[in-house]
């Protein structure tokens, strides 16, 4: 018996939609700058809670931390422009100030960059964003954003070498303005490839 042929995308589901909709995943496509800035504003009204949420349970304690130590060994907060207390050590103060520098740099920015971008990937996946999947998501790839982190870092320090080793032949040679050139190149060539290797956790 003739059958007629089934009527075309039978079987196949609809595409995503192409705007953001609360528990629907969204069609991945490029966006220009413009649908860029729109998707990011859209995505923070949607789950601003959430993203508050993830930030804010590291970042609260970490900076009532950084200020506790400042203040125990004799320094001002950050809110206030006075000079250190009397008797303060001034060691102990940049001390503080390079450790939690240091924690913020290598710990805290990545840990909450990998909990973003899992709540970015839930949103898009069509999923309800939630802290502990981030959170988890993070811990799991701490490890390998902090190699990243490093590999950026021995990438600029190795442009700074270069540039004073070749700052050194030339001075040694007679050839002190090329030494301007080589350092304005070097600066230019590290801060294009730090900005680039901000992305790289993201990205990972």
């Amino acid at each position: 018996m003739w059958m007629p042929p089934p009527p075309p995308n039978v079987g196949i589901p609809p595409p995503p939609p192409a705007m953001w909709e609360r528990g629907r995943p969204l069609a991945l496509r490029p966006m220009r700058v413009g649908e860029t800035l729109d998707a990011a504003i859209t995505l923070y009204r949607m789950h601003w809670q959430t993203f508050m949420a993830i930030v804010a349970i590291v970042s609260v304690p970490f900076v009532f931390l950084q200020h506790l130590f400042y203040t125990l060994v004799g320094g001002n907060t950050a809110f206030t422009t006075q000079a250190p207390a009397p008797g303060a050590n001034a060691g102990a103060l940049v001390g503080v100030a390079i450790a939690f520098a240091a924690l913020d740099f290598l710990l805290l920015r990545p840990f909450l960059t990998a909990g973003v971008v899992r709540a970015v990937a839930a949103a898009y996946l069509g999923e309800n964003p939630a802290v502990a999947p981030a959170y988890a998501f993070a811990v799991h790839h701490l490890a390998s954003i902090l190699w990243l982190l490093l590999l950026g870092l021995l990438a600029i320090a190795a442009i700074v070498v270069g540039a004073f080793v070749l700052s050194a032949m030339f001075v040694a040679v007679g050839a002190s303005p090329l030494v301007v050139l080589v350092m304005l190149a070097a600066i230019g060539f590290a801060l294009v490839l730090y900005v680039r290797w901000l992305f790289g956790p993201s990205v990972l």
